[in-house]
């Protein structure tokens, strides 16, 4: 393995790594880009939580490496995996917005990670169809999630509402069940 490929370690010796992909250059950016704070943070963040998830999901099935080995993943597929993951997160927690967005639910985009790899046992280009899931979750997570909710209260806060009325209500109601908390000082 060389110093520049990914490595994702899986405790007790295992590695897990993937190969550079063939990237498309059209979403590279050039030069510097200034980003805030909080957002670096969450995308930090959401990709290290991703990627725990992504390694319990192999060991579980029984895909990690025997120690002192190392087992090859498509970066697609990893990719693909945690953005399932988040998917499964969301679900978790009462989120909908991806499937008012129009994504498919998380056991829809597994389905759709397994037909892709049966495809690719044939045409490994198919691979490249997994990045669309992966970008528009990616993407969907910024532009509608609280970046700093995961930090501060360990959990993903959706910020869109079709309701400003039922928005103070609900945050009324989260503001008065809480007013004893010890954190709040009078």
């Amino acid at each position: 393995m060389s110093a520049d490929e990914p490595d994702v370690s899986l405790g007790m010796g295992h590695r897990l790594w993937a190969k550079e992909a063939d990237m498309d250059t059209r979403d590279q950016v050039s030069g510097p880009v200034d980003c805030p704070a909080e957002l670096v943070r969450y995308v930090t963040d959401a990709a290290g939580q991703e990627a725990a998830d992504v390694i319990a999901l192999l060991r579980a099935a029984g895909l990690a490496p025997p120690p002192g080995e190392v087992r090859e993943f498509p970066p697609e597929v990893l990719l693909a995996l945690g953005a399932v993951a988040r998917l499964r997160r969301w679900e978790a927690g009462g989120h909908i917005v991806h499937l008012q967005c129009g994504l498919p639910t998380a056991d829809g985009a597994f389905v759709h990670l397994i037909h892709t790899l049966e495809s690719a046992a044939t045409n490994r280009t198919t691979l490249t169809n997994l990045g669309r899931l992966t970008r528009a979750v990616h993407d969907l997570s910024v532009s509608r999630f609280a970046w700093t909710a995961r930090a501060e209260f360990d959990a993903d806060i959706a910020l869109d509402t079709g309701d400003e009325d039922a928005l103070v209500e609900a945050l009324a109601q989260f503001l008065w069940a809480n007013r004893h908390h010890p954190s709040v000082t009078p």
